[in-house]
């Protein structure tokens, strides 16, 4: 493999990142090659190109894509041609720009649709309606527990009476027992 397909681009890197603090957290993945550090500006975001030794440790650098690396997320993504990389300037604006047009697009679809409004009566509804059932089903349960423990003690009682009644009168009617 060439050295650019052992190659990931990391995004969004916190301003105070250095090239040791990429060296320490990348080096986990396994022998950094190369490290190149890209700043904008001392207030925006850092780009780099992280180069690895072995195939296994470009593939775990790649398994840490929005890993939180000083204080903030970051993107890692397989690098593309250094020649051809976009400046981070042409990254920023074409992230503002999409981040415009989906919040234009979210406004659009619910203003057409009233999607929140709607959406947020129906989850209030079916709350209210889960709510409902489980006391329901609640008060349903408590009143079977009691009416079947209810209905046992009668029969139960009632049994006790009849048996006792029995001892007690049962000989005494009964041609068939004993004296």
């Amino acid at each position: 493999m060439t050295a650019l397909e052992l190659t990931i681009q990391v995004l969004g890197l916190a301003p105070r990142v250095t090239l040791g603090d990429l060296h320490t957290f990348f080096s986990y993945c396994g022998t950094v090659d190369k490290i190149q550090l890209n700043s904008i500006n001392k207030d925006q975001s850092q780009t780099a190109l992280v180069s690895f030794k072995q195939p296994f440790a470009y593939q775990t650098a790649l398994l840490l894509d929005y890993a939180i690396f000083a204080g903030q997320a970051i993107r890692i993504v397989p690098a593309t041609d250094f020649t051809n990389s976009p400046s981070p300037d042409k990254l920023i604006n074409n992230k503002t720009k999409g981040v415009e047009m989906l919040k234009k697009t979210k406004e659009e679809i619910e203003e057409n649709y009233k999607l929140t409004e709607k959406s947020t009566m129906l989850v209030e509804q079916a709350r209210s309606l889960v709510c409902a059932t489980e006391q329901a089903a609640g008060y349903v349960a408590s009143k079977i527990a009691y009416t079947g423990a209810n209905w046992l003690s009668n029969v139960l009682d009632n049994a006790s009476k009849r048996t006792a009644d029995l001892g007690r009168t049962g000989r005494r009617n009964n041609p068939n027992s004993r004296k």
